[in-house]
């Protein structure tokens, strides 16, 4: 009786230990997949970030563009010199 004992609460031990570690190897997985979503979080603001900055650099561009305004008349610039 007391080896059958003994072989219970050692099959006992050894299912609560891979139970144990199956939950540590999930929780671990949880916290890697924890991780990596922080990351691309913080990517994804980040490129809105520089977005958001080029498309303020390329307003404040045209907007100096079109204030200078177009000049007209200076395209080629004088006469052209017949052949030489």
């Amino acid at each position: 009786m007391r080896d059958e004992d003994a072989q219970l609460a050692n099959k006992y031990l050894r299912e609560a230990t891979k139970k144990e570690a199956d939950r540590m190897e999930e929780d671990a997985f949880e916290t890697k997949q924890k991780e990596i979503n922080e990351e691309w979080r913080k990517k994804k603001l980040d490129m809105e970030l520089v977005r958001q900055q080029l498309i303020q650099q390329l307003s404040e561009a045209a907007t100096i563009r079109g204030s200078k305004g177009k000049k007209k008349g200076r395209r080629g610039g004088g006469k052209k010199k017949k052949g030489m």
